[in-house]
């Protein structure tokens, strides 16, 4: 008698996926004006029915006028109230950390949370989840030289600074931890994450060819 030998198992694990781009809820689908990133999330997701999304939503607006669909079943979607602006977005990091962490299963199993890098609230997720929990943060720029840009004339400037290089931390300490992987756009971003061990991939750049043309 033969035995007969058994097929591999694909185990996954609970998986929350965070985008920090707005999307829109038109009651039948759910839509935004640019599909970057989320688009990317979505593939994801749609992949593993442990994984679920967490974005922010608002209604169709009124002046809507080209909005691409995403492919996102809605009960694999936490939706999070709309914001606009960073202080705004930074307001919304400690009212919506608590639900995004009651999200996922409760105990200590392991779970990963993904999502954009350097960001407050992977930041403060990665405090309040449990040890065993792995992090994916996806560096699509140089995040601290744009807000230089951004809030050169600003007397928020050192402080807005200040912040992105305490998220930055937090990203090498997890990533020396052994609790972090990045995936970083380009080789010189890769350069400034890369603490070896394996830790930070080089990825190509999502671009919508729409968006080009």
């Amino acid at each position: 008698m033969h035995a007969t030998p058994e097929t591999p198992q694909h185990t996954t694990m609970p998986m929350l996926l965070y985008a920090n781009q707005l999307i829109i809820n038109t009651g039948s689908r759910y839509a935004a004006r640019t599909v970057n990133f989320i688009d990317f999330l979505a593939a994801i997701a749609q992949a593993d029915e442990q994984c679920i999304v967490a974005v922010s939503t608002e209604p169709e607006p009124a002046d809507a006028t080209t909005l691409v669909t995403i492919d996102l079943q809605p009960k694999r979607v936490v939706e999070l109230p709309a914001y606009h602006g960073h202080a705004a977005a930074l307001l919304a990091t400690f009212r919506q950390a608590t639900k995004l962490k009651y999200a996922m299963p409760s105990g200590n199993a392991p779970r990963i949370v993904g999502g954009p890098g350097p960001n407050s609230m992977l930041w403060l997720l990665s405090l309040l989840m449990p040890r065993s929990t792995r992090f994916a943060f996806f560096i699509r720029g140089n995040t601290a030289q744009t807000l230089l840009h951004i809030y050169r004339r600003s007397v928020f400037r050192p402080i807005v600074v200040t912040l992105v290089r305490m998220f930055d931390r937090r990203i090498q300490k997890l990533q020396r931890q052994g609790r972090a992987v990045v995936f970083a756009i380009g080789p010189e971003l890769v350069d400034k994450y890369d603490i070896g061990k394996g830790r930070t991939h080089c990825i190509l750049p999502l671009l919508q060819v729409d968006a080009i043309l």
